[in-house]
């Protein structure tokens, strides 16, 4: 009952179980450290860790499970060098744990330090490569030498290594790992699409996505954005609706492709029937990126007031980004009384104070006399 508690996210619950025990086994202790842990909550877990009269290799996993998962590796590394004796589960945890909070050297000396791998060593190394984005050309060789040297693989180190490379702007390596592939899931199809998307080759991701045997949502938003990068606005906003009537269901990166293509096109109804279509028809939360392209949309098309009403009233703070964008936005349309008002939010955001008022100083230069006797 205390793990099932916990598994459900009830805590309270699953501490109150506990309590009632006449007595505390190991197994009882593990359970409730199991729960704090698989709830994230390192400070209450740690409290139970230190009042264990009996730990188990399973104690010493979970506390350092939980201190990785929050960024606390210090500790993490402490309770691992700690422990009385470790399993293949001890290793993979604080190699993980290092990887995933950017330590990818300290991950890698602990990986070359392992007593014993298996498949899910291997995986968690390469996807910790993976997860870091651009990487440096050595730590590129340093992941391909880990991934030739794998005693066998599942898809995982595949589409690990077609993402590195994709990441980089190696997409001649990340075909060469496709194409070495003895079998293609989804997973993988939309690897490589995104790996030509991002690189800016529409036609390599057209012919890719034509011959992908079955579509998902990542595959959608890889094809989606490359027409969008290439300045395809209608032929995007055509895929997005094949994307609807293909009954996939569409990701909050599917709405983000599509409501930047229609804001840099001006395109304000179609942006405007995405955004709501994602909240009311998909039950995807608008994230603070989707607010600024509406907000960027509403500017380009001289709907000067609903814009700044959106900064003001969306449910994130602005950032110098909306008050840019929106400042811009007043320069075109000759709103100098909204632009000065934009200028000042956006250095007071972070905005770099000449770049402001420099285009501030622009829109006073650029507006007709008319304008500007309007504003006294």
């Amino acid at each position: 009952m205390v793990t099932a508690y916990a598994q459900a996210g009830h805590l309270e619950e699953s501490k109150f179980m506990f309590d009632l025990m006449p007595q505390h086994n190991v197994i009882a202790w593990n359970a409730i450290l199991a729960a704090y842990a698989h709830n994230e909550n390192p400070d209450e877990a740690k409290h139970v860790f230190d009042s264990m009269t009996e730990r188990d290799v399973l104690s010493w996993n979970s506390i350092i499970s939980v201190f990785a998962q929050k960024g606390h590796l210090l500790q993490a590394r402490d309770a691992f060098d700690l422990m009385p004796s470790r399993d293949i589960v001890s290793w993979n945890a604080i190699v993980n744990g290092s990887a995933v909070n950017g330590y990818l050297v300290e991950s890698r000396l602990l990986f070359n330090s392992m007593p014993e791998r298996q498949m899910i060593s291997w995986n968690t190394l390469l996807s910790a490569y993976a997860r870091n984005g651009h990487l440096q050309e050595s730590d590129l060789d340093r992941a391909k030498q880990a991934f030739d040297a794998m005693p066998q693989r599942n898809d995982v180190p595949w589409n690990a290594m077609i993402g590195m490379y994709s990441s980089s702007g190696a997409v001649g390596d990340a075909r060469a790992i496709f194409d070495r592939m003895p079998a293609h899931e989804v997973l993988a199809w939309s690897a490589i699409l995104t790996a030509y998307a991002q690189s800016g080759d529409l036609e390599s991701a057209a012919r890719i996505f034509d011959s992908t045997p079955l579509h998902d949502a990542v595959s959608w938003s890889a094809i989606i954005s490359a027409h969008c990068h290439k300045g395809r606005i209608h032929d995007a906003v055509f895929l997005f609706r094949c994307l609807n009537l293909e009954g996939i269901q569409p990701d909050e990166v599917s709405f983000t492709s599509i409501l930047h293509a229609c804001s840099h096109a001006g395109m304000l109804r179609e942006a405007w029937s995405g955004f709501t279509s994602m909240v009311a028809d998909f039950g995807l939360a608008a994230l603070h990126d989707h607010y600024s392209c509406i907000v960027d949309v509403l500017g380009r098309t001289g709907r000067l007031a609903e814009a700044e009403e959106l900064v003001q009233t969306m449910p994130f703070l602005p950032n110098s980004v909306e008050w840019t964008s929106l400042l811009g936005a007043c320069k075109v349309h000759g709103d100098l009384g909204r632009a000065a008002r934009c200028a000042s939010f956006a250095n007071g955001l972070g905005a770099t104070h000449s770049s402001s008022y420099m285009l501030l100083s622009s829109a006073y230069t650029t507006t007709s006399p008319m304008a500007k006797v309007s504003l006294t």
